[in-house]
């Protein structure tokens, strides 16, 4: 399998995807509405910031793997198109906010794949994404760096690791099927391990998960809620387990001790497990 897997390193790492579409306000709106629900706090930023940029200029579904999820920046055999491996999960990333962007407005996002790395029967795949506005600055509103891991092993779940963090903060959640789903359509996500719960079992999940980007979003517009008069500028994070529909969930929060601007985010379970951990760093108060 090794050949194939560097075949297919080498060309994905010479290519560059660039797409541009209107960051059109009413999908804004429609996830502000999806963040009050779920956060049960009024949520309603009139930008396009703090990670409403991922309903903009997503992956074109034009190459589906077997999970439902477009195989465009996927290790697949070079010369057929089949999917090398049979899982994928987002594991990690960061977020760069350099600048809000109003509604309504061109917004152009280039992407390549920055890094890959194979371990074992896992494979890496780390991609970049630069956004910018199409007719104005070409300098960079927002750098996303996102991490995928692809195996052929079913998921088993491990030992979680307990939060380690006295919050300041906190707020439960509870995230419904209903609302993976309309994640899932606002940004034309067809992964089937949002909607299918038969799929899931296959993969060796009990139910339907919540996306990735789903979750760091709503750590960053919490944190909005808590900090009005604050502007997140940059969020790194590991999925460190899966957050199942209808599963009880609680939003941490602490100021860094080493930083007055920075602040450790997790989201955990019932048993206080982690299952998303972050560091989040801030503009200086205004």
């Amino acid at each position: 399998m090794a050949a194939p897997i560097q075949i297919w390193a080498k060309q994905v790492r010479a290519k560059v995807w660039d797409f541009t579409s209107m960051a059109a306000d009413d999908s804004a709106v429609r996830l502000n509405k999806l963040l009050s629900r779920v956060l049960q706090v009024p949520v309603s930023f009139p930008d396009i910031d703090g990670g409403y940029h991922l309903l903009y200029n997503n992956q074109p579904n034009l190459q589906l793997g077997a999970d439902g999820y477009d195989n465009y920046q996927a290790p697949v055999h070079v010369d057929t198109g089949d999917s090398i491996f049979s899982r994928r999960m987002w594991v990690k990333g960061s977020m760069m906010f350099y600048r809000p962007v109003a509604p309504n407005q061109f917004l152009h996002s280039q992407e390549v794949v920055s890094h890959t790395r194979h371990i074992g029967d896992q494979m890496f795949v780390t991609i970049e994404r630069r956004f910018s506005h199409k007719h104005q600055s070409p300098e960079p509103a927002v750098v996303e760096s996102r991490t995928l891991m692809y195996t052929n092993s079913r998921f088993k779940p491990h030992t979680p690791s307990s939060s380690r963090i006295m919050p300041e903060y906190s707020h439960h959640l509870q995230i419904s099927s209903t609302d993976i789903m309309q994640y899932s359509c606002l940004t034309s996500n067809l992964h089937k391990i949002h909607y299918d719960k038969n799929y899931c079992q296959i993969e060796g999940l009990r139910d339907v998960i919540v996306q990735g980007p789903f979750m760091v979003t709503l750590a960053v517009a919490w944190f909005r809620t808590v900090f009005p008069h604050l502007r997140p500028v940059q969020i790194s994070y590991k999925n460190a387990g899966p957050v199942y529909a209808h599963e009880r969930c609680e939003l941490l929060l602490k100021r860094a001790s080493t930083n007055a601007n920075m602040f450790v985010v997790e989201i955990v379970g019932a048993g206080k497990d982690v299952r998303l951990a972050g560091e989040l760093v801030c503009d200086s108060e205004v």
